[in-house]
């Protein structure tokens, strides 16, 4: 036997009640939703095309500004790494140096 409510009908007709009351308020509110965004679409694309070709060109110009210091970045490291690697070179010949002269006065070679 299905539970009653006070009018006699049962949870499950009074919920199909709000159901179908609630369904046409919730189609209106997203046709409001929908025509408000088709509202604010069209006027961010009417928005675009008139203020289109200044903003492109000033990203344009910040883009190739910005590529223009990637590339000087790109070279002033790749001359720092070189230079790091001379400098490794010539503290190695340096030791190297120091090394065998080293040796050289402790086993008396240098007569």
């Amino acid at each position: 036997m299905a539970p009653t409510a006070i009018g006699g009908s049962s949870m499950e007709e009074i919920t199909e009640i709000n159901r179908k009351n609630q369904s046409p308020n919730i189609k209106l509110q997203v046709a409001i939703r929908c025509a408000k965004a088709a509202i604010l679409l069209s006027s961010l694309k009417h928005h675009s095309t008139t203020n289109s070709t200044t903003f492109t060109t000033d990203d344009d110009e910040e883009v190739e500004k910005l590529k223009k210091e990637l590339v000087k970045e790109k070279l002033k490291n790749k001359k720092m790494r070189t230079c790091r690697f001379m400098e490794l070179l010539l503290q190695i010949a340096l030791l190297f140096s120091l090394w065998t002269l080293c040796s050289l006065i402790a086993f008396n070679f240098l007569y």
